[in-house]
């Protein structure tokens, strides 16, 4: 048992576990044999304080028993299944509880050991499991490489309109500035008006390479940040190609219960909005779906002439914030809005995405922002909701 004890180990060393059972002798005896296998393993006596885990954690595989004070396993189920369909779940059972396995498998669970426990019969279950596991971790990786890279284009595509408008200005000026040398019509105020114009166009173009260079930086480090500000560099981002699509983007905040509208260009500052989380996931976040917003619009518009527009709306809410990416784009229909949160769903024609962006994002505000995101239809439009902890 020794040498599949370690093979697993290492196999299942990145995973992370819950374990329910209010036996205390078969919670203890099974902990202490968990605990050989798992580097990450919490640990609940009921159901209630299992709940009360899986809120704050995201687990790869939970293992609970059916029958316990307070909260039973099949309404743990329920309710985790409610959070999070797609579940790995294991039920410990014992032979006179048969009459509950037919309503779980109807809540989609698969897996069950037989009490009385055999550790072997665990290593066999958790091995496939991990196998599983592991092999879908490292599809999401080579997904999320492939959307990143993605991303990278999309970014040097807004790069190149953020700098062509400057870039000309500064050739512009550079050109005057030759002819009234060459006219000799060239004074000191000229030059100075001249060259204060040229290195406030350099000082843009300054900032705008700090701006990206924070995108493309990738960290998995939780930062202190201001989310109004992160917000706001996502959004200059995308402001040249939404301009150029005739999109207007509006940047709203919500002060005691009443909205601002707020610049881009001027500063507004308020440590009510600062947070401790994921900044580049947070802004990727941002950009994927103000651009599914962006493209939503412009597939309306092949058909209508109307005023398009998007707004980013942030509020907090207790220790939350609630932060929404609203459009004028036609909404979505039902049958869509129940997939498009899945991997390769698209509806854009063959070649002009993947289906993956929104998905993607949902799951970096799952699992590394401790969020969730929703969406319904609004008038004209749809409604991306994002919730996510101002402190991870």
């Amino acid at each position: 048992m020794n040498d599949n004890i370690f093979s697993l180990k290492e196999l299942v060393k990145e995973l992370q576990v819950l374990y329910v059972e209010d036996d205390v002798k078969l919670h203890n005896e099974v902990k202490t044999f968990l605990k050989k296998i798992f580097n990450h393993l919490d640990c609940a006596m009921d159901g209630e304080e299992g709940l009360c885990f899986y809120k704050k954690n995201s687990y790869d595989i939970v293992i609970t028993d059916i029958q316990m004070p307070k909260l039973n396993g099949i309404e743990l189920v329920k309710i985790i299944k409610s959070i999070n369909k797609n579940q790995v779940i294991i039920i410990t059972s014992a032979h006179n509880e048969s009459y509950y396995l037919l309503e779980l498998i109807n809540l989609g669970v698969s897996r069950f050991l037989l009490k009385p426990l055999r550790f072997m019969d665990i290593i066999e279950m958790v091995s496939i499991i991990a196998k599983n596991l592991n092999d879908k971790k490292e599809l999401e990786r080579l997904q999320f490489k492939e959307i990143r890279e993605g991303a990278m284009k999309d970014i040097l595509n807004n790069i190149a309109h953020h700098w062509r408008q400057p870039l000309n200005a500064i050739s512009l000026l550079a050109q005057n500035l030759e002819l009234e040398y060459l006219e000799d019509e060239v004074d000191k105020e000229y030059v100075q008006e001249v060259t204060k114009k040229i290195v406030s166009q350099t000082q843009f173009l300054s900032k705008t390479i700090n701006t990206f260079s924070k995108i493309f930086r990738e960290s998995k480090e939780k930062k202190d940040f201001n989310l109004i500000e992160a917000s706001k560099e996502a959004l200059v981002i995308l402001l040249d190609i939404l301009s150029e699509q005739n999109i207007n983007l509006k940047f709203t905040i919500v002060e005691d219960s009443k909205k601002i509208n707020l610049n881009l260009n001027e500063e507004y500052t308020n440590e009510k909005y600062n947070v401790h989380s994921y900044y580049n996931e947070f802004i990727q976040i941002l950009i994927n779906i103000i651009d599914n917003a962006k493209d939503a619009i412009l597939k309306s518009k092949n058909n209508k002439n109307f005023g398009a527009k998007i707004e980013l709306l942030i509020e907090k809410i207790d220790n939350k914030f609630s932060i929404k990416i609203r459009d004028n784009g036609g909404g979505i229909p039902q049958d869509v809005k129940d997939k498009i949160f899945e991997p390769y769903f698209t509806t854009k024609e063959v070649g002009e995405g993947d289906g993956l962006n929104l998905y993607m994002s949902k799951d970096l505000i799952q699992k590394n922002l401790n969020g969730k995101i929703e969406v319904k239809n609004i008038e004209n439009g749809s409604e991306f909701t994002i919730f996510i902890p101002s402190q991870l």
